[in-house]
């Protein structure tokens, strides 16, 4: 069975993120991934889908004046590939992309991965076209509880038609391995040196700026320490201005978009989180497996919360100066002692992707969220 997957890009980000290790993961002789973007330029996992068997589309990306083509060209393509499940990960015209979908006769999914639209003038316009999806799906799946009450309402979250389905990872991957360690932090001139890292996408939720800031203020008064930014996305030019008017591109590392982010992990003594919003970010999953401490804002959901690595602090009720001085505090009792407990919490946990496999591959056969 061929799962249509409708996702922006194919760059790496969270939802990516999650989609691709479901997709390296799932019973490829029995279920098959192809995936329609809105987004050329963002082809990242093109080679790797393409290697698995999959087939990657393009769709024109919906705008004010394109709405009659746009519908067009869903019903050509669904008629030229007549898909049996269509499973969307993006809110904002899933309602006109899967409705169509069902006129088709596909069984169609949509799948919440965040807590808020973020800001703008867009914001109202997305709410009214979010607002069928829970009436037009067949099943409303989520990364968490949260994340599916923010987007279906509590009415389909206590439904049979709502399921969460765990951002699973590839535990394996992300055991603490010191060779690998030593190695990255060679490669990376850091060596010696207290490591802060951050893994995502360049963008407004994940709140760089603020991260930045963090570390400037922590750098003018302790020496020894880098800060490692795994991820791209369409702030980098901005961010990488920031480092350089505050003098900290010596001390700051941006390695784009990468596909070895547990590599990175390694090399870290600290994941830093502040974000502004989130569904239920897979990092600090993969994070805690890898056996990093975690400091994160305290919009995380406690679902994320796995092992004793995690602390939580506001990015607005407390001051940076007191995020510095938990980073000080964490710094003197770093240790990778005990970096290799994680993995097996993890797991053992929901968060093993090959329990959220199980769940979706019953979800295709069955046509139904149970």
């Amino acid at each position: 069975m061929r799962i249509l997957q409708i996702i922006d890009g194919l760059n790496p980000g969270g939802s990516q993120a999650v989609v691709m290790n479901l997709y390296r993961n799932i019973d490829r002789e029995r279920f098959q991934f192809d995936f329609i973007i809105s987004h050329k330029e963002q082809d990242f996992f093109r080679e790797e889908i393409e290697s698995l068997g999959g087939k990657v589309y393009y769709i024109p990306k919906l705008n004010l004046s394109n709405l009659i083509r746009y519908r067009r060209c869903w019903n050509d393509f669904y008629r030229e590939h007549p898909y049996k499940v269509v499973h969307s990960h993006v809110r904002s015209t899933a309602s006109i992309d899967l409705s169509i979908a069902k006129k088709h006769g596909a069984f169609t999914v949509a799948h919440s991965h965040n807590t808020s639209n973020g800001k703008g003038p867009l914001v109202p316009v997305k709410w009214l076209m979010q607002l069928p999806l829970r009436r037009i799906a067949d099943c409303c799946a989520a990364c968490s509880i949260e994340s599916g009450k923010w987007l279906f309402g509590r009415g389909i979250t206590g439904s049979g038609k709502f399921i969460v389905i765990s951002n699973g990872i590839d535990c394996e991957r992300y055991k603490f391995d010191e060779g690998k360690r030593l190695e990255m932090r060679e490669r990376l001139g850091a060596s010696g040196q207290f490591v802060i890292g951050h893994v995502g996408r360049l963008a407004y939720p994940k709140n760089h700026r603020f991260l930045i800031d963090l570390f400037s203020r922590l750098s003018s008064e302790e020496k020894g320490m880098k800060l490692l930014i795994v991820g791209g996305g369409e702030l980098r030019a901005e961010l990488e201005n920031q480092v350089k008017s505050l003098s900290l591109s010596d001390s700051v590392i941006f390695t784009g978009s990468v596909g070895n982010t547990d590599d990175y992990m390694q090399a870290m003594d600290l994941l830093v989180f502040p974000s502004h919003y989130e569904g239920l970010p897979v990092t600090l999953v993969e994070a805690q497996c890898i056996g990093l401490r975690c400091l994160v804002s305290d919009v995380i959901t406690e679902e994320v919360y796995l092992t004793n690595n995690i602390e939580a602090l506001s990015t607005t009720a407390n001051s940076i100066e007191e995020w510095a001085e938990k980073i000080k505090e964490i710094a003197v009792s770093a240790s990778c002692a005990d970096r290799g407990k994680g993995y097996e919490i993890v797991r053992d946990s929901k968060f093993n992707v090959k329990r959220s496999v199980k769940e979706l591959e019953k979800i295709y056969e069955l046509r139904t969220c149970f």
